[in-house]
């Protein structure tokens, strides 16, 4: 993608890459309706993925630019991702009660994935986060909450250093088990809001 070209592009000298990305100066590209390769329109994106940046629709990108390489026609890789299942625990529709979505995310094990969660989900946040502390800071988290999650639960060894970064900008609210989190979130929750 873009990103990695930018992070990693020394690694890469001497050798000629497809980006796909965002940019119209990618091999592969996507304008939030379309995907275009080599500058020329040849898909129209499944209505959840248009207009909008996303995780999902950057896995999309990369999945169709490998299937495209192997000769697969772009009308059969459509038909493949509308059978497609996205495996359990990733940004995976649990349930909706009482006009609150409740969504299962537990697959997003580090800070970034957490933040690309969040970005694929509409609307207010009550977030439920922590585990393992793996040593990396959670102030990113401000910026990149700011707007959706209005209440974060924090559980686990990560929760105190969740509370002590970002508390002062989200409010955050140590629990000691998971259940307890969702009752308490679930109460906190306003119809139309996420968990």
């Amino acid at each position: 993608s873009e990103q990695v070209w930018q992070d990693f592009g020394p690694l890469f000298e001497g050798k000629k890459p497809l980006l796909y990305g965002y940019l119209n100066s990618s091999y592969l590209f996507s304008d939030g309706c379309f995907l275009y390769l080599a500058g020329k329109k040849v898909l129209q994106l499944p209505e959840h993925l248009q207009h909008k940046k996303s995780h999902e629709l950057e896995n999309f990108m990369a999945a169709f630019a490998l299937a495209i390489d192997q000769g697969v026609l772009p009308e059969q890789f459509l038909a493949a991702y509308r059978s497609f299942k996205k495996p359990s625990h990733r940004i995976e529709f649990v349930a909706e009660k009482k006009g609150v979505r409740f969504f299962d995310d537990s697959k997003g094990t580090n800070i970034d994935a957490v933040i690309r969660a969040v970005e694929s989900i509409e609307g207010s946040i009550i977030l439920i986060a922590g585990g393992v502390d793996k040593g990396f800071s959670y102030k990113s988290w401000i910026s990149a909450f700011s707007g959706s999650v209005r209440h974060i639960f924090a559980l686990g060894q990560a929760a105190p250093k969740i509370a002590a970064e970002i508390g002062a900008d989200i409010p955050v609210q140590i629990e000691l088990s998971l259940e307890e989190a969702v009752q308490k979130a679930a109460s906190l929750a306003k119809p139309g809001e996420s968990v």
